[in-house]
């Protein structure tokens, strides 16, 4: 026979109209009585217990008596359901530590700045299936997370204690470190001043609450399309005047852009030389390059200069001279470059250049 834990609570409160009942689970959703006691709530709190008391292998049921109060009841089986409680507390225990429960190489790293507790719990328990998620319940702390982790995304709440979304948002933006970082501000303020004060320091997305997890999932998903196009748009046109990167940012692509047309055919540059000219460190190198065109320094040296050698060989430079002043200190290497990025080699190139 199997065994069971039950749990229960009770209060001695304004009780909740029967008809409401059904919908108390619901995330968002917080009955007449309760708004009219309170109307601070987000309707979080019921909606993320009964997720932990499902995580547990359990269930949770709730009766209320206008007037007298509410009971709510939470059932647990002993047995094989007690390894799915544990885990379930480990997770929990990762989670109040702001921290990923385990990081995933291959994942987006996703910062959520809340000050409210049970909106920012919610969020790291429904988005850590995707992400790396990270929590911080203010400005401050958010700094302190993105110091010591690679965070490639934050979704921040505007109104919170010791640092505002608005105050964060403007530092990430203001700073060549972090300037690259999308950020969406979650405001409850809908105003059109709120809105754009929101968008005129820098944010990506204002998203207003109460919203639908579904909608936010689709912002980030958005932006990061974005993201993926504008890198390959750099890449391609060599282009860094884009309304959507930071002006930190456009100066950054505008400097690096500069060195490598300056030393187009010395074949001797190092990714060295580069961080000497441009006055930054690998690490800043590394991030920026990985942010903003989405490959390490070295592919992009190549690729700049093996687009400038097509130029060349458009001009009807032999197909010597363009590896030569493209900077490639081998013909032969450049041939092999060529078309493992072309897919045809130079020769085939110019001729088809030829017949066009």
């Amino acid at each position: 026979k199997e065994s069971a834990l039950c749990v229960e609570v009770k209060d001695t409160g304004i009780g909740i109209n029967q008809e409401e009942l059904p919908r108390i689970f619901e995330k968002y959703y917080r009955t007449t009585l309760g708004q009219n006691a309170d109307s601070s709530g987000w309707g979080l709190g019921l909606a993320l217990t009964k997720r932990l008391v499902e995580l547990h292998g359990g269930r949770i049921d709730v009766e209320s008596t206008l007037g007298k109060g509410s009971v709510f009841t939470a059932w647990f089986k002993y047995g094989q359901s007690d390894e799915v409680g544990v885990v379930a507390t480990e997770g929990i225990k990762e989670q109040s530590a702001n921290l990923p429960q385990e990081t995933r190489e291959d994942s987006l790293s996703i910062l959520f700045v809340e000050d409210n507790k049970e909106m920012a719990d919610f969020l790291s328990d429904h988005f850590s299936d995707k992400y790396n998620v990270y929590t911080a319940s203010n400005g401050v702390e958010a700094l302190a997370v993105l110091e010591k982790y690679a965070i490639q995304f934050v979704v921040s709440d505007v109104m919170m204690p010791r640092m505002d979304g608005i105050t964060l948002c403007k530092r990430l933006k203001s700073d060549i470190l972090t300037s690259h970082i999308p950020v969406i501000l979650l405001t409850a303020k809908d105003a059109p001043a709120d809105v754009v004060a929101g968008y005129d320091c820098g944010a990506e997305a204002y998203v207003t609450k109460p919203f639908e997890l579904q909608v936010l999932e689709l912002q980030i998903r958005n932006i990061l399309q974005l993201r993926k196009a504008l890198q390959q748009d750099i890449t391609t046109s060599k282009s860094t005047n884009h309304e959507s990167l930071s002006s930190g940012d456009k100066d950054f692509l505008s400097r690096l852009n500069e060195v490598m047309d300056r030393n187009i055919a010395n074949s001797e540059l190092s990714v060295g030389d580069i961080l000497k000219e441009m006055a930054v460190s690998r690490t800043l190198l590394h991030v920026k390059m990985k942010a903003l065109v989405g490959m390490p320094i070295t592919d992009y040296m190549r690729m700049y200069r093996l687009d400038y050698a097509c130029g060349l060989l458009r001009e009807g430079k032999s197909i010597s001279d363009a590896a030569y002043m493209s900077g490639f200190a081998s013909p032969n290497y450049f041939s092999r470059a060529f078309k493992m990025r072309y897919g045809m080699t130079a020769r085939e190139y110019k001729e088809e250049q030829k017949s066009r």
